[in-house]
């Protein structure tokens, strides 16, 4: 089964895709989910993709770092802040961009190995953990903060 969560512009087009193809059974279109209940989604998961590309420029997606808060391996392309929490082969792969084959691939490497994914299930939470807590980045913050100062002056 595949999850999509959010809304944009192409929904309609892939939820008729979805239906030409036969697979309309198969997917679930949640729409935009509420913040409050979003956890319960990122626990149900086997695995997130994250196909971000250039353009429109996207950025680091809070959502990665949430799901492997939630021990998820992570499927994303090499764009914007995705190879910053995203180490390939480690916590989950990464693809290039408006690749669909190599998007398949990979979440076909992960289905096809539970215990690979749930290692980097486990690698990601352990990054989340190490580098990306409210503590870690709040003392890169005051870090850089010093630096600068120390510049300035």
């Amino acid at each position: 089964r595949l999850l999509l969560i959010g809304d944009g512009e192409e929904r309609s087009q892939l939820e008729a895709r979805a239906e030409e193809l036969g697979l309309a059974d198969r997917l679930t279109f949640a729409g935009a989910v509420p913040r409050d209940a979003i956890g319960a989604y990122y626990n149900a998961a086997d695995v997130l993709a994250m196909p971000s590309v250039t353009e429109p420029e996207d950025g680091l997606n809070v959502c990665v770092l949430d799901a492997m808060a939630c021990a998820k391996p992570i499927v994303a392309t090499t764009v914007a802040g995705n190879p910053l929490v995203v180490r390939d082969g480690a916590n989950g792969y990464l693809v290039p961009e408006r690749d669909p084959e190599a998007l398949a691939e990979a979440l076909g490497r992960l289905a096809a190995s539970p215990e690979t994914a749930q290692t980097f299930g486990a690698e990601s939470r352990r990054r989340v953990e190490a580098e990306f807590a409210w503590s870690h980045i709040a003392g890169r913050y005051l870090e850089h903060f010093r630096h600068l100062a120390d510049h300035r002056a």
